[in-house]
């Protein structure tokens, strides 16, 4: 797979990165970091897991300290509360 340089500059400690599909959102997150803790939504069982436990995120989250990074893949599927 080819992968085409992109002009990003990261706005600051948080953020949303929004775009069509298939544009390359998350493998850009991977390369800018690849050390962080990966939450992806589009797991079925963590879905579910989620659903049903919402502070189970908080959790996963403050039990891996030592990651600086935190990315939620396809945020949309996460339910407002």
């Amino acid at each position: 797979m080819n992968f085409y340089p992109r002009y990003f500059q990261e706005p600051g400690v948080s953020y949303f990165l929004f775009g069509p599909r298939g544009t390359g959102k998350t493998t850009l997150i991977h390369r800018l970091h690849p050390e962080a803790l990966w939450i992806d939504l589009l797991q079925p069982d963590l879905e579910r897991a989620l659903l049903s436990r919402p502070e189970m995120l908080k959790e996963m989250i403050e039990g891996q300290p030592d990651k600086k990074t935190v990315v939620i893949d396809k945020v949309q599927m996460f339910p407002l509360f």
